[in-house]
């Protein structure tokens, strides 16, 4: 029985090498290390059915196998999260400092103060726009706020 098993493991082994052979030189690599380590993890899976190797064992093998699929993902994610964090610092910083009726009205779209009808109809506008709740962003809802507060 073992024999019949190791045969067919050296047919199988044989077959993907010429498999990985035949394969344009920018595959190869590639195939190479995606058919070694699913050659590991089937060994892992045997010796741990087998009792030869402690489930413990077994998973941490399993975890270098996940590694290699979610280690680029990580790579292409952490820019992403340090400019979310640098955001979330400007944003911070920006709301620290107090508005002043220039920048009021720079946000408003307006060069003066007609009267409260217009400044509350144009909050109404551009919150509608603006909303959290509608795909805005909560920076710019509260700096229209902002602007109305400073603004009546």
């Amino acid at each position: 029985m073992y024999q019949l098993l190791i045969i067919l493991l050296v047919v199988l082994v044989v077959l993907t090498i010429r498999y990985v052979r035949k394969q344009p030189p920018e595959k190869r690599r590639t195939l190479t290390i995606r058919y070694t380590l699913y050659g590991l993890t089937a060994l892992t899976i045997l010796l741990i059915i087998s009792g030869k190797m402690h489930w413990v064992a077994g998973a941490i093998a399993a975890l270098f196998t996940l590694l290699q699929r979610v280690a680029p993902l990580l790579f292409r994610i952490i820019p992403f999260i340090k400019t979310a964090k640098g955001n979330q610092q400007q944003q911070q910083k920006a709301t620290t400092q107090k508005m002043d009726v220039t920048q009021a009205l720079q946000i408003f779209g307006l060069t003066s103060i007609n009267n409260k009808e217009e400044i509350v109809q144009r909050h109404r506008e551009l919150m509608q726009k603006n909303h959290p709740d509608r795909g805005g962003s909560d920076y710019l809802a509260a700096q229209i706020n902002e602007a109305k507060e400073v603004l009546l």
